[in-house]
């Protein structure tokens, strides 16, 4: 699923805004529109890969795998560093694929390889958050069939477009700017990709719910 979204999102992005601006002002925003769009594919792509991380673990109690590799004499550190590391890889191949994409297809990727580096860098930083808030929200579901099918979706209206309306009503304030991404991990990845590092100092800083 992951792979599927920001794969269609780069092609969407390089069938529907090629690039071949000769005007440099014009170039800089239409860079900002891929990017702006690129940026809704990912987070809407990890908003529905959350159902395998906390479905799995709902799986995992119902079918008592963790009582039963306590019985063989497992115990819980290397149990749950297994987990981690399996979700982390899990993470990680999508992310890996997206990038052999935009690379290969050269200057049209131009718009996200020019950070390269510092996206991997966040991206690397959220896996390890976004991982472990969909283990904590494993605990709330009795049967990994309701994990994996509403899981998703109480993410995308509780953790996604409830706190994006801080944005809309003062871009600036304090819950838009601090308090709701430190409350969700795809807000604070939405802002991240409205910081300079990424928009670029020729395009200026632009409000926050221009993401």
């Amino acid at each position: 699923m992951p792979t599927a979204f920001m794969s269609a999102g780069v092609l969407v992005v390089c069938l529907a805004i090629p690039n071949n601006e000769t005007d440099q002002k014009e170039h800089i925003i239409f860079d900002r529109i891929r990017l702006f769009i690129m940026s809704y594919f990912m987070i809407w792509a990890f908003i529905f890969n959350t159902s395998s991380y906390c479905g799995n673990l709902v799986l995992e109690r119902e079918k008592r795998f963790k009582y039963l590799s306590n019985v063989s004499g497992m115990r819980r550190i290397p149990y749950w560093a297994a987990n981690y590391a399996f979700d982390l890889l899990i993470f990680l191949i999508p992310l890996s694929v997206y990038f052999i994409i935009l690379f290969a297809i050269g200057e049209q990727g131009e718009f996200v390889t020019r950070f390269a580096g510092y996206l991997v860098t966040i991206l690397l930083m959220f896996a390890f958050s976004f991982i472990g808030y969909s283990y904590l929200f494993s605990f709330i579901f009795q049967k990994s069939t309701t994990a994996f099918r509403f899981f998703p979706f109480l993410n995308l209206i509780f953790f996604y477009f409830l706190p994006l309306i801080p944005s809309i009503i003062s871009p600036s304030g304090f819950f838009a700017q601090i308090l709701m991404p430190l409350i969700s991990p795809f807000i604070a990845l939405t802002a991240f990709f409205n910081t300079k590092e990424v928009v670029g100092d020729d395009f200026g800083q632009t409000d926050f719910n221009s993401i």
